[in-house]
């Protein structure tokens, strides 16, 4: 299994959210950064608000849970600090050119983090992963040798 340090986990995750990021405040319409999204339809990227911030709820609690895993509690606490990440993103948009801030993508960002927390508290419970680091990982970065 791989071997990931505390500081991998958070430097994937911040590279991760600042791609949300990018892609949630790029002004959409006509000009050099502008236009963008404009060859996928809005269904598709609607359903792309879900899995993103699945993904994001995943490896904040990777990030944050090690070197421990600790309780459901704290994977919920990641998934309701993502919720807030996505609801202040959605909100933002206001002030985007081309842009709007939309109850829809709102709260489909709260589901995907919902999504997120729930697959990984899920699989935590199935598996009896809290007697297991989270992918393998350490909090001091040391991989084991065996």
């Amino acid at each position: 299994m791989i071997q990931l340090s505390k500081r991998t986990m958070w430097i994937i995750t911040a590279l991760y959210a600042l791609a949300l990021v990018m892609v949630s405040v790029l002004p959409s319409g006509k000009g050099v950064l502008y236009g963008w999204d404009q060859g996928i339809k809005p269904s598709v990227q609607d359903a792309l608000h879900v899995p993103a911030y699945a993904v994001l709820v995943v490896l904040a609690s990777m990030a944050w849970l090690l070197p421990h895993n600790a309780g459901y509690g704290r994977v919920l606490a990641v998934a309701m600090i993502c919720c807030v990440f996505g609801a202040v993103l959605e909100a933002a948009q206001v002030w985007i050119p081309g842009r709007g801030a939309s109850l829809t993508d709102a709260l489909l960002n709260v589901a995907g983090a919902l999504v997120g927390g729930g697959a990984l508290a899920g699989w935590r419970f199935l598996t009896n992963a809290r007697k297991t680091p989270l992918c393998g990982a350490t909090s001091a970065g040391q991989e084991e040798r065996g």
